[in-house]
């Protein structure tokens, strides 16, 4: 994908992307044991709950579906970092609390700012609620810098 390749320039690292953004939590859930039994990844970069908050599930559900997503990298000894999504229901894009807070319980990594920064930047998105190529490689780039940052990524 792009993302993807985007990606790939960033970090120079292979990367696989099987999120799909228009997907709830539960549903990557269900998939998540054969990606990683496919790629056997070192890293899962964990973006998952815009739909989620967007359709107003509930919220422990999306918190359990995210705390069992990291336990299942875990134990496949792959590291994860997450991405704080915004809340798209609110004008303002801010970051929804529920990724920091489920960061901090599961002791991951997390960029809470990039992408609402990036969806708030009309010149990084296409519209509202999706990236262009220029919001990708700031995603990319926080990305890389958090990974150099929690040592899954050397400078």
């Amino acid at each position: 994908t792009e993302m993807d390749d985007v990606l790939f320039k960033a970090m120079k690292r292979k990367v696989v992307s099987r999120g799909n953004p228009s997907e709830f939590a539960e549903d990557a859930l269900q998939r998540l044991p054969e990606v990683l039994r496919e790629n056997d990844p070192d890293l899962m970069v964990l973006a998952y709950g815009a739909m989620d908050v967007w359709k107003n599930t509930d919220r422990a559900k999306l918190k359990a579906n995210l705390c069992a997503m990291i336990d299942l990298a875990h134990k496949q000894d792959t590291q994860v970092l997450m991405l704080s999504l915004p809340d798209l229901n609110k004008v303002l894009l801010r970051p929804d609390p529920l990724g920091e807070e489920v960061a901090r319980e599961k002791n991951v990594p997390i960029d809470t700012e990039i992408v609402s920064s990036v969806l708030k930047k009309p010149s990084e998105r296409v519209f509202r609620y999706m990236v262009n190529d220029k919001g990708l490689k700031a995603i990319a780039e926080a990305v890389r810098v958090l990974c150099v940052k929690c040592g899954a990524l050397a400078q």
